[in-house]
């Protein structure tokens, strides 16, 4: 949580959460979040919250007219580290741009540790 005045441009931070349905959180396979921005957005920043190992994390912007723009990848993110990348560059996208998080689990032997929490993947975006 940060303690800040209101933006200059009087537009606050929003965020796109994106979460797993709690019957998928014991799939072997990899698994596939999606979710629609109803908005233009500056993307700024990203906070995956991972329920389990992960062998690798790639989230993705698909656009309208069906270009891909790489937003993060993961190496072995592990639920107990929680953390919000913030982007070097803002990145806009239009108005009903995909998201995509595609997550590989680990195999069984690079650890059980489990979030109590749900898989949930937060972009944070200005509206434009």
């Amino acid at each position: 949580l940060y303690f800040t005045d209101a933006p200059l441009g009087g537009r606050a931070l929003e965020a796109l959460s994106l979460r797993a349905p709690d019957a998928a959180t014991d799939a072997a396979g990899p698994r596939t979040l999606i979710g629609v921005l109803n908005t233009a957005a500056r993307v700024v920043g990203i906070r995956p919250g991972v329920d389990q190992p992960y062998a690798r994390v790639e989230i993705d912007a698909v656009l309208p007219a069906g270009r891909r723009v790489q937003l993060l990848r993961l190496r072995a993110p592990q639920p107990q580290y929680y953390r919000r990348y913030w982007l070097v560059e803002p990145i806009e996208l239009p108005k009903n741009s995909k998201v995509e998080v595609t997550l590989t689990p680990a195999s069984h032997d690079e650890g059980s540790v489990r979030k109590p929490s749900p898989l949930q993947v937060d972009l944070e975006f200005v509206p434009q």
